[in-house]
């Protein structure tokens, strides 16, 4: 059994199958991981006014599901949505959380 995962997840179905699987494997919490990609361009030229809402929603949208099915099995999470590349960040959460077991 671990005690700190990071599981990440995207939304896919297989990345909620990864946050079950998850919930198998530990017996502490669980930090569930979303990453938006960062933006440097401006979509306000286009009549974009809220920007990182609309780069965060498939973020929220996969961490809603990762604890509608954490509140399912009883088992705690704490979520997170960072900017920036996936690869990067998931280590750079990993290392910070100072988790044991990255889940994808």
């Amino acid at each position: 059994m671990y005690e700190r995962l990071l599981v990440a997840v995207d939304g896919s179905s297989a990345s909620l199958h990864a946050v079950r699987q998850a919930f198998r494997i530990t017996r502490g919490p669980i930090t569930v991981l979303a990453v938006a990609p960062p933006y440097e361009g401006d979509l306000r030229l286009v009549g974009v006014k809220n920007l990182e809402s609309l780069l965060t929603a498939p973020c929220d949208k996969a961490l809603e599901e990762a604890s509608r099915l954490a509140q399912e099995e009883q088992v705690r999470i704490k979520t997170l949505c960072e900017f920036g590349d996936p690869y990067v960040t998931i280590s750079e959460v990993a290392e910070s959380e100072r988790c044991q077991l990255i889940v994808l």
